[in-house]
């Protein structure tokens, strides 16, 4: 990004530069862009992060999915969630690791918001 552009990043919500997904598909052949956002960041319990993201079709620039969702693991619904992720999807080198932890532990929690949240890509 820097080489090409002279910048490190774009946000989601900011207005991109007219050559950028063409100069992307030139170099890289890409067929979509992403572009994620951290809205939303509580490392403490109980532990929330909240995420943007877009899905930029890599020829036109249209939107092809978006999600702006802030996940709290306060609300009953999300941690009964993120702890059947945990039981029934994910695999970690500690089998026998309670799924309690995932409310406790922002590394693991933000691995239940990456999936929940790039699950609903159709």
């Amino acid at each position: 990004m820097d080489a090409l552009f002279g910048t490190q990043r774009y946000s989601s919500v900011e207005t991109l530069p007219t050559k950028l997904l063409s100069k992307l598909h030139d170099v890289y052949a890409i067929d979509g862009v992403m572009l994620v956002d951290l809205t939303y960041y509580h490392a403490y319990q109980p532990v929330s992060i909240g995420m943007r993201a877009k899905l930029l079709d890599g020829h036109t620039g249209d939107i092809v999915w978006a999600a702006d969702e802030t996940f709290d693991a306060s609300n009953p619904a999300v941690s009964n969630a993120a702890r059947k992720y945990f039981q029934n999807q994910s695999t970690t080198q500690y089998p026998l690791h309670q799924t309690q932890t995932a409310l406790h532990s922002p590394a693991r929690f933000s691995k239940y918001v990456a999936f929940a949240l790039f699950d609903t890509i159709q």
